[in-house]
């Protein structure tokens, strides 16, 4: 499962700034790690969300090795940092650029 949504303003969201329009991930839900679904959502979300010329956004743990591994082996690349928790959960914000023209 993964759940999503489409920003209807420019947000900023830690230290990066979202253009209106793109997309953020909020949560995927796999019942078994390495089964392959996450990765199949993932790609099918990206496909449609290329069509929309957007860019897709999500924000992880910085100590979550596994899921920044899986996000950096799907084309998504660190654009920021956020943090939680009054700032003592530090985390990153990545981005998978599918637009056709380049955004700040």
């Amino acid at each position: 499962m993964i759940t999503f949504n489409r920003y209807k303003v420019k947000v900023t969201l830690g230290t990066v700034t979202i253009p209106k329009g793109s997309y953020i991930i909020h949560q995927i839900v796999n019942a078994k790690q390495g089964n392959g679904c996450a990765s199949r959502v993932i790609d099918r979300l990206c496909d449609v969300v290329a069509r929309d010329n957007e860019d897709v956004y999500l924000t992880v743990r910085a100590d979550n090795k596994i899921a920044r591994s899986f996000y950096r082996h799907k084309g998504f690349e660190e654009a920021g940092e956020i943090t939680w928790a009054n700032g003592t959960l530090p985390g990153m914000i990545y981005r998978k650029r599918l637009s056709r023209v380049s955004r700040a």
